[in-house]
């Protein structure tokens, strides 16, 4: 203890004894100064102050106010105190809590006063039946507000359960408690975990969403189920027209012509396009192909849809015999023809926009046109126009594709007769030398051949 701490117990000790005789005196008995008393303090230097002179004329002059008092002071511990100091002392308020516990169901009410969607159906329910219109009755149909909370109406085991609804803003808290952190269960046993208490429209696809993303059971969990298969994309060729794209679009309101369709031809390599106003029939699709085929060569391969045209035999043996190869895609999945899909999305608006006139049976006279357009045009996957790639690309026709457009392309029932006819001569041949008991070299035989 400091000298300053022990001066100040005896000086406060000190005054309230002399206070103490003063108020005793005043009040109760003005004749009690003739009387003895024994005072009990906590400051042990009060004791001697009869047998030691103090530093201080303070204390000398307030002891000196107690020398008409008989008095007896005694000494006594602060360990023996408590009583005193619990009755002098100020009384100990009690703590705040730094923190208060809400239940979840509490914190969702306060947020749902705030929700707009939750305060449109709270308002209609507060209606009559009665009052209500059509609409209204349909929004706050399944749902009960009860004590101020809006719930849902569910059945389940011929059992009827009101599930909270959650607020859009609590939805993420609601996913992270019952999957983050209570084990990362898969996605329907955390929606079973939420479905026992609450309800938010969505809520199935949300907290999909939310397990998909979640870091820790992308590091931890083995993926299950059906594995992805592999990308099969469609390699690119080396020459224009190498790999076509076609496909039927339409129905158009008739033209005057008597067209309702547009058959669309797109190159993979060089996005040229190409396409005339015929109907979907298998023989007017094979015209355009051979149209096509006059003006840039036999393509290796054709990707369509499985459209009766494309399916249909007399297709399949046009290009059995030209030897292209034809690919369909599957049903449904038009992506798969994405080049000529594309195309078809560009083409109608700009048909809208060029025709001349408010006859719309005239949409096929600016077909051409519309096609320059897009020929012509900057194609941001190239760096160039689909006229300017075909301008400075050699000539690709190879000689395959020059011999069967010189020989007109036999039909197969032609193609089976000289084939015929060539075991025939063959047969003719062997024949002859047998008879003429002669040795027949192979490479005469050859030459009676190719005569």
């Amino acid at each position: 203890m400091t000298v300053a701490t022990f001066s100040l117990q005896v000086e406060t000790e000190l005054i309230s004894l002399i206070e103490e005789r003063r108020l005793i005196s005043d009040v109760k008995d003005p004749h009690y100064h003739h009387r003895d008393f024994k005072e009990v303090a906590y400051a042990e230097a009060l004791v001697y102050l009869n047998a030691t002179k103090t530093l201080k004329p303070q204390i000398a002059r307030w002891f000196d106010m107690l020398q008409e008092y008989t008095f007896d002071i005694r000494h006594r511990p602060g360990s023996k105190m408590e009583h005193v100091d619990a009755m002098s002392r100020a009384a100990v308020e009690d703590k705040l809590d730094v923190w208060m516990t809400i239940s979840l169901q509490d914190q969702a009410l306060i947020i749902q006063m705030s929700d707009e969607e939750i305060c449109r159906i709270a308002t209609t329910l507060e209606k009559r039946s009665c009052d209500r219109t059509a609409e209204e009755r349909a929004l706050a149909q399944n749902f009960v507000l009860k004590e101020g909370r809006l719930f849902r109406k569910t059945e389940a085991n011929d059992k009827k359960n009101f599930l909270y609804f959650m607020p859009k803003s609590m939805r993420k808290s609601l996913c992270v408690k019952f999957h983050d952190l209570e084990g990362h269960f898969g996605l329907d046993r955390t929606i079973a975990k939420i479905s026992e208490t609450y309800w938010f429209p969505g809520m199935r696809r949300y907290v999909c969403e939310h397990i998909r993303r979640c870091f820790e059971c992308l590091i931890c969990k083995v993926p299950s189920g059906k594995e992805k298969g592999l990308l099969h994309p469609i390699p690119h060729r080396r020459r224009p027209f190498e790999t076509i794209h076609a496909d039927h679009l339409g129905p158009f309101v008739r033209s005057k012509k008597g067209k309702k369709y547009i058959l669309v031809v797109t190159d993979k390599l060089t996005k040229y396009v190409f396409f005339t106003s015929r109907d979907t029939s298998a023989k007017s699709v094979i015209k355009s192909c051979e149209d096509f085929t006059l003006s840039f060569g036999l393509p290796e391969r054709i990707i369509t849809d499985q459209g009766t045209c494309f399916i249909s035999k007399a297709f399949e043996e046009f290009c059995k015999v030209r030897g292209i190869q034809h690919v369909l895609n599957s049903t449904r999945h038009p992506h798969a023809n994405g080049q000529v899909e594309r195309v078809n999305q560009t083409l109608v608006p700009t048909i809208m926009t060029t025709m001349d006139g408010n006859d719309q049976r005239e949409w096929d006279i600016g077909l051409k046109g519309v096609g320059a357009f897009l020929n012509t045009s900057y194609d941001k996957s190239t760096g160039r126009t689909p006229r300017c790639f075909m301008a400075t690309t050699r000539n690709f026709m190879t000689e395959r594709c020059v011999r069967l457009q010189r020989q007109k392309i036999m039909s197969p029932g032609r193609i089976q007769n000289n084939f015929k006819l060539k075991c025939e001569r063959v047969y003719w041949i062997l024949r002859q030398s047998t008879k003429g008991s002669t040795c027949v070299t192979a490479v005469e035989t050859r030459s009676r051949l190719a005569t």
